[in-house]
């Protein structure tokens, strides 16, 4: 009848199934650590506030945002 596989195929170096690290969530950056608020661009987001523009307090600032900023030196 054909070769049956155990459910969970482990990997050489790992003890969680094929895929899945072993180390869980230590293996990538936190989330909320990789949104932290840059001190470089806080003068950006409050400039952008200032001129009428909607922008958050950590993540990601656009492109077009940025070069408004700079226009604006």
């Amino acid at each position: 009848m054909g070769l049956q596989l155990p459910e969970q195929i482990l990997l050489p170096g790992r003890s969680g199934p094929a895929g899945r690290s072993s180390l869980g969530s230590l293996d990538r950056p936190d989330r909320a650590h990789r949104l932290d608020p840059r001190p470089e661009d806080e003068p950006i987001r409050l400039w952008a506030r200032a001129n009428g523009y909607l922008v958050n307090d950590r993540g990601h600032i656009p492109g077009p945002l940025r070069e408004a900023y700079e226009a604006s030196l």
